[in-house]
């Protein structure tokens, strides 16, 4: 097997690249843990938003396999990925699920990737996704054994990271 020359690649490339092993990852981890681990989690809304998910990230590879993609375009991606992440994040747990922290991945993907007006777009975007997770949770989570205080510090490194 040849390995991947990532130097050769445009960040459109990487960044599907990137997301190929998301989707991979997200839907072992789904499957593992509703069939080996025996959890009740919403398995067929999680399926539903990554079938949704591979079916956006198939058409943008498509899309951009012949066009050069600028940086409104991979914007474009990173909010996606933000957009799925959070609804994925939504239905398993909201800002308690420990895989939370993965929102930084698209901000680290845009500060490598774009200008600063991208990458505060993005930002703010990932920002309020957590901000979001984080006001949805039911009250008896917040008041169980005073989790607030962890939860609110959780999003405040968030927002210092």
């Amino acid at each position: 097997m040849k390995p991947i020359n990532f130097k050769g690649m445009t960040a459109i490339q990487r960044l599907f690249l990137l997301r190929t092993l998301a989707i991979i990852i997200q839907l072992s981890t789904v499957l593992t843990v509703y069939f080996v681990m025996s959890l009740n989690i919403a398995l067929l809304p999680l399926l539903a938003v990554i079938m949704v998910e591979t079916v956006f990230h198939g058409f943008s590879i498509l899309l951009f396999k012949k066009r050069a993609a600028g940086h409104y375009a991979i914007v474009i991606q990173l909010f996606a990925d933000v957009i799925f992440l959070t609804v994925l994040l939504s239905l398993s747990g909201g800002a308690t699920n420990a895989f939370v922290s993965l929102l930084l991945l698209p901000i680290v993907i845009a500060a490598v990737s774009l200008p600063l007006r991208f990458l505060t777009f993005i930002s703010i975007s990932a920002i309020g996704a957590y901000s979001l997770l984080l006001m949805k949770m039911p009250m008896h989570v917040m008041q169980h054994m005073d989790m607030s205080n962890h939860f609110i510090g959780m999003w405040a490194n968030f927002l210092l990271s």
